[in-house]
């Protein structure tokens, strides 16, 4: 018979099979404490569940999608359409200038003077000092620049459908002196320029090499012997760094995809199995070369996002825990968030479908220095007609079993929630979560059964479901969708006993 109080969320991924593990955790994010002492006691639970928060309308730039987005200085700056926007902090927009192009990704680099930009088809500056954009017309500027990076005061620029690599004079984007080398450890076409923890990464259609900053007058940037690893870069919108961490969407040159962590050595393989299974899904049915990635940070945990589009799916990777969970947003399979930037200490993200830029709902500082929830939404903005989306979450457990396929009875299941946060009148009064079982190794579900979370107040209330069943082998789904509800829960018991044979 299995303990009385088995942990039932883990950091597994549904994958290849649901009889392996159904677990799937949608809109939230786990913190792993030190192990508890059993003697001298502790905290509740080593894995606490957090919601991840919604989002506000920060900027509304039109239709079609945000083609990418860059933060310099007091400003966020967006390429839309045909357009570089300068956004302030009130959220008013104004047009810099024009771009040769109206769609397809834009790449951003910049140092303090010059915000560079590239749109696969020309070169852009906007000097901050000056106000002034213009088109980079140096002759010397490569031809169909793909991507851009500034490494040790140079900017770096692709060139597409070839291995070249162009560097700018020292600090000055619209000056180029017509250097330039070869990403020439492979014979495959350079996708993109990265620069990370001070090593210039390009990664290539099958390969990825290293070069590292020597200062050398003629060309001051030189290939890392035994530095070229084959994996091949997916998709050149996925490349996302953060202060301590790159990733990306990887092919390995024998087959198989993966997310990687960029180190400056190998890439590091960071998608378990399940999740590699499902990528490789994608690959073979050629959805991946548009996938976005994005990084940023919520509580200390390092997060890389990565979004499908013509998949239509969303994954985040927790590099403090290595634990995956995917992102929705309501009535969609992805999240409407594609393009991420950090500014100014707050999170912003371009929409998927229009020119919206919405701005990361997060916890203010008291004066006690606690942190203030009552402020945070819980909605993903309104759809096209006016109604909220609530940020909903889902968690699914681990099989919860006996021995030899015996049959069990499930007395209870309680969570330890915050509780009794509940508005005092209206939507969110007498907030509810709700319970699913599933007897079948989590392919179908049955109905729903709700549990109050407490009234305004009721910071005491149990959160318990009783009587659900005799069962040989069954899993748990939680949800919350209460735009009133904080989401955290602290730990679980289910009370479980066997059944008479």
């Amino acid at each position: 018979m299995p303990p009385q109080n088995p942990t039932i969320f883990g950091l597994g991924v549904r994958g290849r099979s649901a009889a392996v593990t159904a677990q799937e955790r949608v809109n939230c994010y786990l913190d792993v404490q030190e192990a508890v002492d059993p003697i001298t006691g502790g905290d509740r639970s080593r894995v606490t569940l957090y919601g991840l928060p919604g989002v506000e309308q920060f900027a509304n730039l039109g239709d079609t999608p945000i083609r990418g987005l860059a933060s310099l200085g007091s400003h966020l700056y967006a390429a839309h359409r045909d357009a570089l926007y300068q956004i302030r902090n009130d959220g008013v927009s104004a047009s810099l200038g024009t771009l040769d192009t109206a769609e397809g990704r834009v790449y951003f680099a910049n140092n303090n003077d010059y915000l560079a930009l590239v749109d696969g088809t020309s070169g852009y500056s906007y000097a901050t000092g000056a106000g002034t954009f213009a088109k980079i017309t140096d002759a010397d500027f490569p031809a169909a620049p793909s991507s851009i990076a500034f490494a040790n005061g140079y900017f770096v620029v692709s060139r597409g459908g070839s291995e070249e690599f162009h560097i700018s004079a020292l600090d000055d984007p619209t000056s180029w002196p017509g250097a330039f080398d070869f990403a020439y450890a492979d014979p495959d076409e350079l996708v993109s320029v990265f620069w990370h923890q001070g090593v210039l990464v390009l990664a290539g259609q099958t390969s990825v090499e290293m070069w590292g900053y020597t200062g050398a007058g003629d060309f001051p940037f030189q290939r890392v012997l035994a530095s070229q690893f084959g994996w091949g870069l997916a998709a050149r919108a996925s490349l996302a760094a953060s202060e301590s961490y790159g990733f990306g969407l990887m092919r390995r040159r024998q087959g198989g995809m993966g997310v990687c962590r960029l180190t400056g050595g190998e890439p590091e393989l960071v998608s378990p199995p399940d999740l590699v299974a499902l990528l490789d899904a994608y690959d073979r049915a050629g959805r991946v070369d548009d996938a976005v990635g994005a990084s940023f940070s919520i509580a200390g945990h390092p997060m890389y996002q990565l979004t499908f589009p013509a998949v239509g799916a969303t994954w985040l990777y927790d590099a403090m825990t290595h634990a995956w969970y995917k992102r929705k947003t309501y009535g969609l399979e992805h999240y409407m968030g594609v393009t991420g930037v950090l500014h100014q200490g707050a999170l912003y993200w371009g929409d998927y479908a229009s020119g919206v830029i919405w701005k990361q709902s997060l916890p203010a500082l008291l004066d006690d220095n606690s942190l203030d929830w009552s402020g945070v939404v819980w909605t993903d903005g309104t759809d096209a007609a006016g109604n909220e989306r609530p940020v909903v979450l889902e968690a699914v457990s681990e099989h919860v079993h006996f021995p030899g396929s015996r049959r069990g009875i499930i007395d209870a299941l309680e969570l330890g929630m915050e509780t009794g946060l509940g508005t005092q009148t209206g939507q969110g009064s007498a907030p509810q979560i709700a319970l699913q079982l599933s007897s079948d190794r989590g392919h179908s579900w049955g109905p729903q059964k709700l549990a109050s979370v407490g009234l305004a107040g009721e910071y005491a209330a149990r959160v318990r479901w009783r009587r659900l069943g005799q069962h040989r082998d069954v899993t748990f789904k939680l949800t919350i969708s209460d735009p009133a509800l904080n989401r955290v829960i602290t730990d679980e018991s289910v009370q479980v006993r066997a059944a008479r044979s």
